[in-house]
């Protein structure tokens, strides 16, 4: 479990340590910082992937471009033995470091300090059982491609969920889950069962099909939809029905089949919901973080915020396991840089601070309109 990551000279932190928890919210302005945390992160586990062996700024995670595009902008061009970039995560008594920097000669990163296999081994980031989705996910489509070395091997979904469908085909039926997250009007406790129920909040009555064209390396996706209890409509393809549908399988698919000890990322899990719906993904969130799932999420949405919020009242997660972190851009001189506040939320769901800027437009808007 990661409780600290810590960043030097990347992007747009010189030097930045920020709170995690077992859920943490990212959350802020644009361009603030959330995604260069959330890309610390899986630079981490793409390097990790190649044995720590090499700097991988571009892969399947994670694209970054070339060196001087992740330099900070408060480091020099060629930086020295001190100014080294650094990224690391602490947690379980653990501290994980991983140094590189960038020599006069060369137009590579050459690494400094690789972590240690041994504080490895205490962190879901570099386990087998990892989930990112990215902001960008894929939309409805009429068919989906099929990775049994995603799927199968790995047990993942794909940085934009592509193999969603697939995995829902080969692990649907036999995978159970958590009971934190079982839902009890489902008609078992199955992942494929459970997701339709979950489903059920974004549009009620969801029921899922799926496919598999082995010919073709793909699979179909068929949505229907419950009518009078019993009663099924006939079966649509993605493309006929909402986008939020496509958009939000992956995450509850994530949610649903991450287990204890592992980790899972989500950017905008909100995305293409409707406010109701996005406040039970809130909740979902949270339930999955109690179940022993690290969850980090970066979000624009009160309503997440707020799902969570509720989730805290109602007792479904402690609410010192949530940590909140609001990321803003503030002016020193000529100089700008990036300000963490971490509010804190109480048993009650209150939030302790609220700085400018934190979820606070609604109550500008409405002021303006009463004004």
């Amino acid at each position: 479990m990661i409780d600290t990551v810590r960043i030097r000279n990347f992007k747009c932190f010189g030097s930045q340590e920020i709170p995690f928890g077992p859920l943490t919210l990212l959350t802020g302005v644009n361009s603030s910082g959330k995604s260069t945390t959330i890309q610390s992160l899986l630079l981490l586990r793409q390097s990790w992937l190649a044995g720590f062996d090499s700097v991988v700024l571009n892969g399947e995670l994670v694209t970054l471009g070339n060196p001087s595009d992740v330099l900070s902008e408060d480091s020099e061009e060629d930086l020295n033995e001190e100014d080294s970039v650094g990224i690391g995560v602490s947690g379980n008594g653990k501290l994980l470091e991983f140094e590189f920097s960038l020599p006069k000669d060369k137009d590579i990163f050459e690494i400094r300090k690789a972590p240690n296999a041994d504080a490895q081994d205490h962190f879901g980031l570099f386990g087998a059982c990892f989930q990112y989705l990215r902001a960008e996910r894929l939309g409805p489509r009429t068919s989906f491609s099929i990775s049994s070395d995603h799927v199968v091997r790995h047990r993942e979904l794909g940085a934009s969920g592509e193999f969603t469908a697939h995995y829902l085909d080969v692990h649907g039926a036999e995978l159970v889950v958590h009971p934190n997250l079982v839902r009890s009007e489902a008609s078992s406790k199955s992942l494929l069962a459970q997701t339709e129920a979950w489903l059920g909040d974004i549009s009620p009555g969801v029921q899922l099909s799926v496919t598999e064209h082995k010919d073709m390396d793909l699979v179909s996706l068929s949505i229907s939809f419950a009518v009078s209890g019993q009663v099924r409509s006939d079966p649509y393809r993605p493309t006929n029905v909402g986008f939020g549908l496509t958009y939000v399988l992956p995450v509850i698919v994530a949610l649903l089949s991450a287990r204890s000890g592992d980790i899972v990322i989500v950017e905008n899990p909100e995305a293409h919901l409707h406010p109701k719906g996005q406040g039970r993904i809130g909740r979902m969130l949270a339930l999955a973080a109690e179940s022993g799932v690290q969850v980090v999420v970066e979000t624009h949405s009160d309503h997440i915020l707020n799902g969570i919020r509720i989730a805290a009242k109602l007792g479904e997660i402690a609410a010192e396991k949530v940590r909140i972190n609001f990321f803003a851009r503030e002016m020193e001189g000529d100089r700008s840089f990036v300000k963490i506040v971490s509010p804190i939320l109480d048993g009650t769901g209150r939030v302790d601070k609220w700085p400018r800027g934190f979820f606070d437009e609604w109550e500008n808007s409405l002021d303006s309109l009463l004004d």
